[in-house]
C-alpha cells in the first residue's frame, strides 16, 4: 500500500488498473474547476498494491489514524466498482480515529460538490478578511 501524502489535499487513490482511459476521465473530471473557478484540492495516487483487492481489503489497509498519521479524515478510492460502473461511485474510507464509520460509496459529483463548496467558502472568507481593515482601539 502506498503511503498517503502529508498534505491537506484529499487523497484520491487509484486501485484498479484495468482501464487507463476511465482513470484519466475521472481525474480530469475531478480536477475541472467549477464555473466560479474553484477546483477540488486533491492528490492523485496510483497504488498497484491495491489492484484486484475488494473494498473490504482496501479499507483494511488504511488504519483510522486521523489526525495523528493522516492529514485528511477520508480517502477516496477509484477501484474496480468505480471504474466499471457508469456513474463511477468511488469508495469513501473513513480515516478519522474519533468516528466509527464503515466505508461507503458516493458518486463523484456528490463528493466533489462538497469539496468544491468548501474551497469556495474558504476563498470567500479569505477575500473578505483581506478587505476588512484591522480594528482600531
Amino acid at each position: 500500500m502506498a503511503e498517503l501524502p502529508r498534505t491537506w489535499s484529499v487523497p484520491v487513490v487509484r486501485a484498479d488498473f484495468t482501464d487507463d482511459a476511465v482513470w484519466i476521465q475521472i481525474k480530469e473530471w475531478i480536477a475541472a474547476p467549477t464555473e466560479e473557478g474553484f477546483g477540488a484540492d486533491v492528490d492523485f495516487i496510483e497504488d498497484r498494491a491495491l489492484n484486484g483487492l475488494d473494498e473490504a481489503a482496501i479499507a483494511a489497509g488504511y488504519a483510522s489514524s486521523y489526525p495523528h498519521e493522516y492529514r485528511h479524515p477520508v480517502l477516496f478510492v477509484v477501484d474496480a466498482v468505480a471504474v466499471t460502473t457508469p456513474e463511477h461511485p468511488v469508495l469513501v474510507i473513513n480515516l478519522n480515529s474519533g468516528v466509527a464509520a464503515r466505508p461507503f460509496r458516493a458518486l463523484l459529483w456528490q463528493v466533489l460538490g462538497r469539496t468544491r463548496r468548501v474551497g469556495a467558502v474558504s476563498a470567500s472568507v479569505r477575500g473578505r478578511a483581506s478587505k476588512t481593515s484591522p480594528a482600531t482601539s
